[in-house]
This record gives structure tokens, C-alpha cells and sequence, in this order.
């Protein structure tokens, strides 16, 4: 579970804090690249000066020193944006006005591009410097039945532009612990993790873990190493989660590539003793699964069951949990463990679908009403329940992870909740909890923020600076804030338009300047926003006061049409306190 919603005196700080960004903040524009790019552009700043060019000829635009810099960096090439016209342009004024005529690319060595990119923003004549990022049509799968997965389309969990960036998740071992998975399914067959230290059947425990045989995953109800699937359930599951994609075959999963550990603890029946699915859990977590997937309920709060869940919490394992399927409001198990994301189930119409448990204890929503997934023994089945919800999220916690492998858990688990979309009562509500996830913001989110350090010394003055974030178009500020209780995130945002709370953990230490440099709202560091979207902070800490504790600092994205109404968070930038 995620904390709750932050004080009311945070509130009033982000409300006066939101009219202070008015005139001071800098429209930003992404910096860094998402995805493998084409190479043809590799090398290519996009450079807006403070004024337009004397002249573009033999390599040289007349200003004298963003000329030399060009030269110091050795660029190859420098050209306008747009062509220069012998005839007069239609609008010309509005060319002027929106800067075109001051923006010139220069190309320079793939290899010194970054370097060439901070000396030219040193220069004076230069007002930013972006990397020649781009876009490209959403990314489907040939799967046949794709069309009919309603949960990953464009007005659900839009993952075709998620998988624009990412698809694979291998690298990230996904434990489903359920009644095992079909393991000669030819739509899942390739997703299977491979315990690399077993040979199957030769009655051996060749890794010494303590299981023999364990090849692809382990039979906790039936003592062996085949965990194949003799109910059908673990399979369901599966599906959803890493059916392979873009195989011209049957459907995709969340993730087109992974790496699912088959934990049976179901038995043929669909039923688990405490047991058996802890040890599954804690096999999971013993043989490197960074995200868990237990789609199984019980209104049993079980000592053995929630100690190994403490137990994969420790290990940084992202667990989740299916809420139950009673149409209340019961408290249910694993999912309402600390260090579980509960997942209520949505319908296609984006609603809470009538069924689902619901209620405070929950984290968020996804898809969980009528969804394709693979059958047991072959082909497709269509089934319904917070046990088909939980492996949408699942998928989407290994894809954030592949993505930045420096969050840990508390961080995959914030950028889940901070993505996810806002449904029912606005904010946090029983229905929805934080929301319905959104494959797209989640990935976009999880491109976390990089700070110029890791750690600083307790005491004194030290300098950080952050990367710009990735969304084009808005509007950023930098907030930042210090944790005690465990090292994560200890920031928090209010939308005023709808009384939103995003979830954090509430111990807050405030005072960053917001934009040009202003009056800070309190004392210990202040920082400004530059013009590239890049933050710098000067850090003034009392020596003790704060040893020990995690100083994050996070972009908040800001509306450009409304400055009262907050987008998203990213990730955080960490420094610790040493």
C-alpha cells in the first residue's frame, strides 16, 4: 500500500507555490532521447539564439562568439531550421515571433555531441541547446487478435506509445505465483525464465538453491520442477502479462519479451495453502524476481504469508496484488500488505467493474472486465476478475524497471500511482484509488531525473544539478524534500483544480526558489530553473540535522495553458546525506 494524502499545510504551500511560477518559469523542451534512435541524427543540436543570424554562409552565422564555440566543439555542420526564401513569407511577423528565424542545427560528432551541447550553452548568443529528439507512429503488434485487446488501446492503457519505448522486459524476472503457467504454450513458450543454473531432469539440484529440477520454476504444490499449469488460472494470468508480442500469433502481453517465473502454489483445484504460496513468494524473490505477480485473495491476514511478502519487500521485489472480486469493500490478502499494490479491476467503459473489492486499502485500477488471454493447452480465452487487473500492472512494473533500473521499489511503486489516471471523485477515492494505470506516463515517468552527484557530506554548501525532464510543451518547476523514515520519495502535489494528492510519504523540509531566482519560501536550499529545463541547487544543510536521510528532487509538470493544474511528477533524483 501507498501513503495517503499530505497535510493540509502542504497544500496551502503547492497553492501559493503554483501563483509564484507565473512570468518565472521557461516553457522546457525534452533533452534526452527515450529510445534508440536513428543514427542519421545522433549528432545534431538544435540551437535557438537570442538573435536571428547575420548571415549563414561557409559555416558561420556572424555571431562572433557562438561562431568560435562551434569551433571549439568542431561542428560539421551548420545550417537553419528552415531554408532561407527569396520571396517574402506569408506571415512573416509570426515567424519572427515564434523564434524560427533564430534556430540553426549544428552536427558534431555522435561521440562529443553532449559535451559540444554544455559548451554551447555556455555561450551568451545562445538561448537553449536540445538534442534532435523525435517522434514515430505508435508501435502495434501483427498479433491477430491485437484489435480485440480493449485494455492496451490508445483510450486505456495506450500502451502503443509505451511500447514506443519499450517492449522488452527481459532482464526483469516476473514471478507469477499462481497455479503455473503452460509451459509448451506457443504464444508464451519464449517468455519463460530459464534457471541457467539447472539442468531439467536429471534429478539433481545442480544450483544448490534447494530445489531440483527447477528449470523453468517450481511445483510447490506437487514437490517437483514441472510447474505446469493443471487449472488454468496461472496461465490466464500469464497471458496478460507476457504473451509474446509481434509474433503473428494469438495476442501480446503487456511486455512483447520477458522472463516469468512459473511458481505453482494452486493446485489443480485453484487452491493454495499460506504455505505453499509463501514459499513460492520467497522462491521468487530468493532466484532474483524483481516483480511478483499474486493474483490469489484471502480475507486471512496469515503470519507465514505476510512474512514472505516482508521478506520480498526487503529484497526490492515490486509486488502485486489482485483486490478480490466480492463487490466490496473487505479487506483482502496479499493485496492490502504494506509493500503490495492492490489492484482494483476496471470494465471498457472505464469504470469500476461491479464485482471488483474496492476501498482505501487499494492502490490503483486496471483493466479486469472481459479480457483475451491465453487458454490452458493452446490458443485464446476471454476472462474477467482483478486476477486478469493485477498482471496488467505487473507487466507495466517490469517495463518501468527495464526502463531505470536505479528506482527501487518505492520508486516503481510512486510512478505507477503518479501516472495513473485520475477516475471517479477527483483525487483518491475508494473506486479508483489513485486511478486507472496508463502505460504511456508511466514509462514517461520512469525516465527519472539524474543528479550531478549521488551523496554529499553532511554539513555545509554543495552544488547539484539535475537533467531536464522529457515532456515537451509544459511547463516545469523543481521541488524537493527530504525523507527520514525510508529512503523514497518524500515529495507530494496538490492539483487545486481537483484537489488531487498524488501518494508520498508526508515528511517534508521545504524551501526551493521556483524560476528566476526569488525570495526563498524557507530556509535551507534554494535553487533556479534554466532556460534548457536543467535545474541547479545550492544545498546548505546544518551538520547532523540531517545525516542519513535522502534528498530527492522532482520536476512537477505544469499545464502551459493553466498553471494551476498539475500533470504529473517524475521520478526522483537522489542524493543521499552521508
Amino acid at each position: 500500500m501507498i501513503g495517503r494524502p499530505a497535510s493540509n499545510d502542504v497544500r496551502r504551500f503547492l497553492a501559493t507555490a503554483l501563483f509564484l511560477l507565473v512570468g518565472t518559469l521557461a516553457f522546457a523542451q525534452a533533452g534526452g532521447v527515450s529510445e534508440p534512435q536513428a543514427t542519421r541524427h545522433l549528432g545534431r543540436l538544435v540551437v535557438r539564439l537570442r538573435q536571428a543570424p547575420v548571415a549563414l554562409a561557409l559555416g558561420a552565422t556572424g555571431l562572433g562568439e557562438f561562431d568560435r564555440a562551434c569551433r571549439r566543439v568542431g561542428a560539421t555542420s551548420l545550417r537553419p531550421l528552415i531554408a532561407p526564401r527569396r520571396v517574402a513569407r506569408a506571415a512573416s511577423e509570426a515567424f519572427v515571433e515564434a523564434g524560427l528565424d533564430r534556430i540553426v542545427r549544428v552536427e558534431v560528432a555522435v561521440a562529443e555531441r553532449d559535451a559540444a551541447r554544455a559548451e554551447l550553452l555556455r555561450c551568451a548568443e545562445v538561448e537553449r541547446v536540445d538534442l534532435a529528439d523525435g517522434a514515430r507512429g505508435a508501435k502495434v503488434p501483427n498479433d491477430p487478435s491485437w484489435g480485440s485487446q480493449w485494455p492496451l488501446q490508445s483510450n486505456r492503457l495506450d500502451m502503443p506509445k509505451a511500447w514506443n519505448v519499450l517492449t522488452d522486459a527481459t532482464g526483469v524476472p516476473i514471478a507469477v505465483i499462481d497455479s503455473g503457467c503452460d509451459q509448451q504454450h506457443n504464444d508464451f513458450k519464449s517468455n519463460r525464465w530459464i534457471n541457467a543454473g539447472e539442468i531439467a531432469g536429471n534429478a539433481i539440484d545442480d544450483d544448490g538453491n534447494g530445489y531440483v529440477d527447477d528449470r523453468f520454476g517450481y511445483d510447490f504444490v506437487n514437490l517437483d520442477g514441472d510447474p505446469d499449469d493443471d487449472f488454468g488460472h496461472g496461465t490466464e494470468v500469464a497471458g496478460v502479462l507476457a504473451a509474446v508480442g509481434d509474433n503473428v500469433l494469438n495476442i501480446c502481453g503487456v511486455c512483447w519479451k520477458a522472463e516469468v517465473i512459473s511458481c505453482k502454489s494452486l493446485d489443480s483445484t485453484g487452491f493454495g495453502t499460506f504455505d505453499e504460496l509463501a514459499e513460492g513468494l520467497v522462491y521468487a524473490a530468493d532466484n532474483g524476481a524483481r516483480v511478483a505477480n499474486m493474483s490469489f485473495v484471502a480475507s486471512v491476514d496469515d503470519s507465514t504469508l505476510r512474512a514472505a511478502v516482508d521478506y520480498a519487500r526487503a529484497l526490492e521485489v515490486v509486488q502485486v496484488g489482485a483486490a478480490g472480486n466480492n463487490g466490496n469493500k473487505v479487506v483482502m490478502y496479499p493485496a492490502a500488505y504494506d509493500g503490495v499494490l492492490a489492484v482494483i479491476a476496471t470494465d471498457s467503459g472505464d469504470t469500476r467493474w461491479t464485482t471488483s473489492t474496492h476501498g482505501s486499502w487499494c492502490d490503483v485500477a486496471a483493466p479486469g472486465a472481459s479480457i483475451l488471454t491465453l487458454r490452458n493447452n493452446g490458443g485464446t480465452t476471454t476472462d474477467s476478475g482483478t486476477s486478469f487487473a493485477a498482471p496488467h500492472v505487473a507487466g507495466l512494473a517490469a517495463l518501468v524497471r527495464k526502463l531505470n533500473p536505479d528506482l527501487d521499489r518505492l520508486g516503481v511503486e510512486l510512478v505507477l500511482c503518479y501516472s495513473a489516471e485520475d477516475r471517479g471523485a477527483a483525487g483518491f477515492d475508494d473506486d479508483f484509488a489513485w486511478g486507472r494505470v496508463n502505460g504511456q506516463r508511466a514509462l514517461d515517468l520512469a525516465q527519472s531525473l539524474r543528479a550531478s552527484v549521488t551523496e554529499i557530506p553532511d554539513g555545509g554548501k554543495f552544488s547539484l544539478t539535475l537533467d531536464a525532464p522529457t515532456d515537451p510543451g509544459f511547463v516545469y518547476f523543481v521541488i524537493g524534500g527530504f525523507s527520514d523514515r525510508f529512503p523514497g520519495v518524500a515529495l507530494s502535489t496538490y492539483d487545486p483544480a481537483d484537489e488531487r494528492f498524488f501518494p508520498v510519504n508526508h515528511d517534508w523540509l521545504f524551501d526551493f526558489t521556483l524560476g528566476t531566482p526569488v525570495n526563498p519560501v524557507f530556509i535551507g536550499f534554494q535553487g533556479v530553473l534554466d532556460a534548457t529545463g536543467a535545474a541547479t541547487a545550492t544545498v546548505d544543510l546544518p551538520r547532523h540535522a540531517f545525516k542519513g536521510m535522502a534528498l530527492d528532487f522532482a520536476y512537477v509538470t505544469l499545464d502551459p495553458a493553466n498553471l494551476n493544474v498539475i500533470q504529473s511528477v517524475s521520478a526522483p533524483a537522489r542524493v543521499w546525506i552521508r
